[in-house]
C-alpha cells in the first residue's frame, strides 16, 4: 500500500471510447442509457464468443490524423493510447509535444475548449510515463500467407523455412513488441523521465498507476502520464479471454447482449476497446501553475493470494484486503462511493461481493456507533471490458463524477442480496447529484490479483 502524504492530484484526463472522446460525451450518452455493446462489424464473429462488443468508431480515430506512415503496421490501441495522452495533457493545459510530433496537442486537438499552456513545462527528464498496454492481437494473421506455403494440414517447418518466410513482412514482430507505445509516447511528448510498463492485464493498471504514485512521492519524476489502451475485439483476443472465463463461455447458451455484473443475467464480460491517460502532479506544483484539479489521490492499495491462477479467491479475500487498507483513511461517517470491478462473471461478482461485505461488517463492528455510508457501482459495463485500459478508465470516469459531483448507476441495476445490500450498502440506481467527499475504485485481474486507489474530492 502507498500512503500518500504529499498530495498528489490528478489535473487532467484523455479519452478515446466508444462513448465518446470528452467526458461532456460520455457523461451525455451514459445519462442517455446508451453503452457501448454493439454488434462487432470489424470481423467476423460468427465463431467467436461474442458478437455484441464495444468498438471506437474509426472516425474518431482518423479526426486526430496522426501520420498515416508513421502508424501504418500498428494496431488501433497503441493509436488510441497516443491520441488518449494528448488529449489528457490538453486537458491538464500542457504542452510536451516534440517539433516531429505527428499529433500536436496545440493544433490537433483545437476542437477541445482548453488551449495548451506554455507558462511552466517540466524538464524532459522529469516528466514520468507509465502504461497499461495490450498486444497486436492480431499478430498471427502475420504468418497466415507463410503457412499456406508449408502443408494444408501439418505445417512443415522446413518447407515454412524455404518458401513462406519469404511472405513475413519484415517488421511483423516489431510491431508486436510489447513496449511499442511507451517509445511513441517517449517520443511524441518529451515524457523522456522515470517509466515502467505492463502487457495485457487488467491488473495493470492499478500497478502502473500505483508505480506512477511511488515515484512522484519519492522524487523520481515532477510529473507522471499513466495511460490504458487496449482493443480486445479480434479474433485472438476473444479466444484467450474465453479460455480463461472473462468473456461468456461458448457453451451453447445464449449469447450475451450487454454486460450484467451483479445480476442472474451475467454470464461473462463482452471484450470492447478502450484508452484513457491521466495526468499527476504534486499538488504544490498544480497550483502553482494554475492548474484546474479534478481530485487527490489519498492512497492505493493491491494485493493477491493467488488462491487459483485464474478466478479470485471465493471467500472475497483480496478485496476485504485492499477495501479495509482504503476506507479505514477516511471518517467513519463520510459518504463513499465504491467503483467495482463489476466484470459480469459470476464467479468474479460473488468474490467481490463477499469481500466488500466482509470490510463493511469489519470497519462497522469497530464503529458501532457510526454506521459507514457506501453507495455502490460499476461502469465497466457502461464500456465493455477494455482489460488492459479498463482500471485507468474506470477510475478516470470516478474521478470526472467526484468532480462533477454526479453519482453513475451500473448499466443493468443488481440483483438485491440481502446478505450485503442493508441500509449500509446501496447500488445507485439512477444518475443524480452526490455529496461524495471519497470514491474508491477497484480492480481486479488473473489469481486475484486485486488493487484500488482511494480519491478524494478536492
Amino acid at each position: 500500500m502507498v500512503k500518500n502524504r504529499d498530495s498528489i492530484v490528478i489535473t487532467g484526463a484523455g479519452f478515446i471510447t466508444p462513448l465518446g472522446d470528452s467526458p461532456e460525451k460520455i457523461f451525455h450518452r451514459m445519462k442517455s442509457n446508451e453503452c457501448a455493446a454493439a454488434p462487432i462489424v470489424s470481423h467476423d464473429c460468427s465463431t467467436m464468443p461474442a458478437s455484441m462488443g464495444g468498438a471506437v468508431d474509426d472516425s474518431v480515430i482518423d479526426s486526430y490524423k496522426l501520420d498515416r506512415i508513421k502508424f501504418k503496421l500498428y494496431n488501433r490501441y497503441l493509436k488510441m493510447g497516443v491520441i488518449a495522452t494528448a488529449n489528457a495533457l490538453q486537458d491538464a493545459n500542457l504542452s510536451f509535444s516534440s517539433q516531429n510530433s505527428s499529433l500536436s496537442v496545440d493544433s490537433a486537438l483545437s476542437g477541445n475548449s482548453a488551449a495548451a499552456s506554455d507558462s511552466l513545462t517540466y524538464p524532459e527528464h522529469r516528466r514520468g510515463v507509465f502504461v497499461s498496454t495490450g498486444i497486436n492481437g492480431e499478430n498471427a494473421e502475420g504468418l497466415f500467407e507463410a503457412f499456406k506455403t508449408s502443408g494444408d494440414r501439418n505445417i512443415d517447418l522446413r518447407q515454412y523455412t524455404c518458401d513462406g518466410i519469404g511472405n513475413v513482412h519484415p517488421q511483423w514482430i516489431l510491431a508486436s513488441l510489447s513496449n511499442n507505445l511507451i517509445f511513441f509516447l517517449t517520443s511524441e511528448f518529451n515524457l523522456r523521465g522515470d517509466n515502467n510498463n505492463t502487457t495485457y492485464d487488467p491488473a495493470g493498471g492499478f500497478h502502473m498507476l500505483g508505480a506512477a504514485v511511488r515515484s512522484l512521492e519519492c522524487g523520481a519524476c515532477d510529473i507522471a502520464v499513466v495511460t490504458g489502451t487496449d482493443s480486445v475485439l479480434n479474433w485472438q483476443a476473444q479466444d484467450d479471454l474465453s479460455k480463461i472465463g472473462i468473456l461468456q463461455p461458448c457453451d451453447g447458451g445464449p449469447k450475451n447482449h450487454r454486460m450484467a455484473p451483479f445480476t442472474s443475467d451475467a454470464r461473462g464480460a463482452l471484450p470492447g476497446e478502450a484508452a484513457c491517460s491521466l495526468v499527476l502532479e504534486k499538488k504544490s506544483a498544480a497550483l502553482n501553475r494554475g492548474a484546474r484539479i479534478l481530485c487527490e489521490i489519498r492512497s492505493t492499495s493491491s494485493h493477491c493470494t493467488a488462491w487459483n491462477s485464474i478466478l479470485p479467491n471465493p471467500d472475497g479475500s483480496d478485496t476485504f484486503f485492499v477495501l479495509n487498507e482504503l476506507m479505514r483513511q477516511i471518517p467513519p461517517e463520510a459518504e463513499l462511493v465504491i467503483n467495482l470491478n463489476g466484470m459480469g462473471c459470476p464467479a468474479w461478482d460473488n468474490a467481490e461481493r463477499t469481500g466488500v461485505r466482509k470490510a463493511l461488517k469489519s470497519l462497522n463492528n469497530e464503529n458501532s456507533d457510526v454506521g459507514r455510508k457506501v453507495l455502490c457501482s460499476t461502469t465497466k459495463a457502461w464500456f465493455c471490458h477494455t482489460y488492459s485500459a479498463s482500471f485507468i478508465l474506470d477510475t478516470a470516469i470516478t474521478a470526472m463524477a467526484l468532480a462533477t459531483d454526479q453519482l453513475i448507476p451500473p448499466h443493468t441495476a443488481p440483483d438485491h442480496d440481502p446478505d450485503t445490500d442493508t441500509e449500509m450498502l446501496t447500488f445507485i440506481d439512477t444518475f443524480k447529484s452526490g455529496m461524495a467527499e471519497y470514491a474508491i475504485c477497484l480492480g481486479q485481474g488473473p489469481g486475484g490479483n486485486t488493487g484500488g486507489v482511494l480519491l478524494e474530492k478536492a
